[in-house]
């Protein structure tokens, strides 16, 4: 919990949808998430989406990845873990 925290940290002060991405990629069931799933799951309309998670692919708090059918996105501090 405390990562997550952190993270939430990380992005205080930036808009509520970046907020609102992180959070969704901070959940314990899945560790990345395609565009789809984070759209349901922050509830943020496709521009809104693209514009905040483009913020935070250039300040590398997401790092995109290819998945099976789709790309798909996690917060860098999880999925490079080792």
């Amino acid at each position: 919990m405390i990562e997550t925290q952190r993270q939430v940290a990380e992005v205080s002060g930036e808009t509520l949808e970046q907020q609102k991405i992180v959070l969704a990629l901070s959940g314990t069931e899945y560790k990345w998430r395609s565009l789809k799933r984070l759209a349901a799951v922050t509830g943020l309309e496709k521009d809104a989406l693209d514009g905040a998670l483009t913020q935070l692919l250039k300040k590398n708090i997401v790092k995109p990845a290819f998945g099976k059918r789709a790309i798909v996105f996690g917060l860098r501090e999880r999925v490079e873990k080792k």
